[in-house]
């Protein structure tokens, strides 16, 4: 597997996030874990990247994989529930990772998954329970009909 890099805007500066990804033809590389920060970007999804300064860099996309993207931000008073959170969303047949930041999730909903199940439970836990904030990184094509 190789590392490759996203660069994103984040408050008028540019961040750099890196995933892991598997080489699939010359310069299209399939994404293997679930980004946290830059948008439009799904695990499974396959970019074109190019070689810069001995680093492979997202150029775009070449092909979604259909899955889509969310991060969840769990409230400082709720942490105590984040194992329950994490296990709800794996009973919904989503998979998550943690970060280095204690409060983050981000979470992967599959392409057979859908969406407007894993919607209503985020929108429980944002509005009705107050429990964590969540943002759509990346809703796939698949997923978007799901809600229309």
């Amino acid at each position: 597997m190789d590392k490759i890099f996203f660069e994103y805007e984040i408050s008028d500066e540019t961040g750099i996030e890196s995933v892991w990804a598997t080489k699939i033809k010359e310069d299209i590389y399939r994404i293997e874990n679930i980004p946290f920060y830059v948008r439009e970007f799904a695990y499974g999804d396959l970019v074109k990247a190019y070689l810069k300064n001995d680093s492979l860099h997202v150029e775009g996309l070449f092909e979604e994989s259909g899955n889509s993207t969310i991060r969840i931000l769990v409230n400082e008073e709720d942490l105590d529930l984040k194992d329950e959170i994490t296990e709800d969303l794996i009973r919904l047949g989503c998979g998550w990772e943690g970060s280095n930041m204690k409060r983050l999730i981000s979470v992967n909903i599959p392409r057979a998954i859908d969406y407007s199940e894993v919607e209503s439970f985020l929108i429980t836990g944002e509005e009705l329970l107050e429990t964590f904030e969540y943002e759509e990184g990346c809703v796939s094509s698949k997923h978007k009909n799901d809600l229309a």
